[in-house]
């Protein structure tokens, strides 16, 4: 009987960086509207003791106090559906999972004055002949002339001032941060002793809403140094893509394709990056957890499958035979 995790789709967290960067020139796509500015800072740190390789559970802790809640509950739901998709379960509750993680997140706006400037900008004159008419006085009466002299052109510099302004910028920030259960469990008013693993990333972006920068601050948490390595193996699935869940409105995530293996079942079809999957034959696909999702995408709901797609351009229908098992 073929397993989920044989037909799992990959969790392609690779392309992370990618995703930061924003889109190509000229490329649009359903998160063009979300942008980033620069290079991000990110920072690691990892007890040297900490050995993830005989962790099989996760458990992911809920801080109190926070200023973002919401977003911070669904920055976790994020984490645990990326954890399942490398190979690892979720604990019941954090006190019975190998390793218990927790995410603090912020998104300040920061406004600046810049004063006015000015700048000189050449502007180039041309040549041209100057006419002018002269009198003179003559023994037989008054002279009338006619004249043109030829003016050269040349360069001259026009001062233009830009008036001063404010510009502001959201900058989010996403810390995750990994526990010793048992250390935990022995402190639990100091949960610095039982820290083995942290990393934090600071980026500027126009995202006022924080759940739309920071699902890809966590995307390239988890590629930069991943908390925990996959388990599942390289295996691509079926439609050899790769998904991730994602929002692009804030409100709904949907499974979004981010990579398309070349010669695969899912490139053949016309799927290709970006692609938000909203429909899975009839099926709705918000918020799908990633057990439903590899359902969804795999064999145990049918070979033929029709996807509802989302694009830049509107919503558009893709269907395909998945192959046979290998």
């Amino acid at each position: 009987m073929m397993t989920r995790a044989k037909w799992a789709v990959v969790l392609a967290v690779c392309v992370a960086a990618a995703l930061l960067g924003g889109c190509k020139e000229g490329e649009r796509n359903n998160f063009s509207h979300i942008s980033f500015q620069g290079d991000p800072l990110v920072t690691f740190e990892a007890d040297p003791g900490f050995r993830a390789e005989g962790c099989r559970s996760f458990g992911i802790l809920t801080r109190g106090g926070s200023s973002h809640p919401i977003i911070e509950r669904r920055l976790g739901w994020m984490l645990a559906w990326a954890l399942e998709a490398m190979g690892y379960q979720e604990a019941a509750t954090p006190a019975e999972a190998d390793l218990v993680l927790s995410l603090v997140f912020s998104n300040e706006h920061k406004t600046s004055y810049l004063p006015p400037t000015t700048v000189t900008i050449p502007w180039q004159e041309r040549g041209k002949w100057v006419n002018s008419d002269s009198t003179i006085q003559t023994p037989y009466g008054t002279a009338t002339g006619h004249t043109s002299t030829w003016v050269p052109g040349g360069t001259t510099y026009i001062p233009v001032t830009r008036p001063g302004r404010t510009v502001g910028c959201y900058y989010p920030a996403l810390s995750i941060s990994a526990y010793d259960r048992v250390a935990l469990a022995a402190s639990p008013n100091d949960i610095g002793k039982a820290l083995v693993w942290t990393e934090t990333i600071v980026h500027s972006s126009n995202a006022g809403d924080g759940i739309l920068s920071g699902q890809f601050l966590l995307l390239r948490l988890l590629s930069e140094h991943p908390v925990l390595p996959r388990k599942s193996g390289p295996a691509r699935g079926p439609l050899g893509l790769g998904l991730v869940m994602l929002t692009a409105d804030g409100i709904n995530a949907y499974p979004t394709v981010v990579a398309v293996i070349k010669g695969s079942a899912g490139e053949k079809a016309g799927l290709r990056a970006w692609d938000m999957v909203l429909e899975v034959n009839g099926q709705p696909t918000a918020n799908v957890s990633w057990a439903q999702c590899s359902d969804m995408f795999g064999p145990a709901t049918g070979r033929l499958k029709r996807f509802l797609v989302k694009r830049p351009e509107g919503e558009v229908t893709i269907q395909l035979t998945l192959p046979g098992s290998a």
